[in-house]
């Protein structure tokens, strides 16, 4: 079995990349057209890994190894990142949603319902609404990914932060 090296993956290792996929997969074998797996799963392990890695060789039980017509596969995210919008622009675009909307639903009763919503949910509608609904996910996200990093540690106990 031989591992992907920097110059063999077309440059899926860079820096930005924070987590890799080891999975062990089935492959068609050459010559016996185009069978489905011997007990009908494609994909018989997997696990993800904080990237880069050392010995992540190891980390591949060898039974996997052993299978016949399995490969093992490293795979990266490869999605681009989220085009991120300001608040502004946001409380645009949802202002503009809400009033074609309501337009499309009752376009007689259009202004008031349209002033009703944005009277209901100011903050949802207002740029510093959005910035505070922003701060409250980036915090969010960060206790998560401070909790997915304890998973990698050895001494974690399992225990979620608080």
């Amino acid at each position: 079995m031989t591992w992907p090296t920097r110059g063999e993956n077309h440059g899926l290792l860079g820096p930005d990349r924070k987590y890799a996929v080891i999975s062990v997969q089935w492959v068609y074998p050459r010559g016996k057209g185009y069978p489905s797996p011997p007990d009908g799963r494609y994909i018989v392990w997997s696990c993800c890994v904080p990237w880069p890695c050392a010995g992540y060789e190891d980390l591949v039980p060898a039974w996997a190894r052993a299978l016949p017509d399995y490969m093992v596969f490293l795979s990266f995210d490869r999605a681009k990142p989220r085009r991120r919008y300001s608040a502004e622009a946001k409380a645009k675009i949802r202002r503009q949603r809400l009033e074609a909307r309501v337009q499309k639903k009752a376009p007689l009763f259009a202004e008031q319902l349209i002033s009703e919503a944005l009277a209901k949910k100011p903050d949802y509608f207002s740029p510093d609404g959005i910035r505070e609904e922003d701060k409250k996910h980036a915090e969010r996200m960060a206790r998560l990914d401070e909790w997915e990093a304890m998973k990698f540690n050895p001494d974690y106990t399992g225990e979620r932060p608080a």
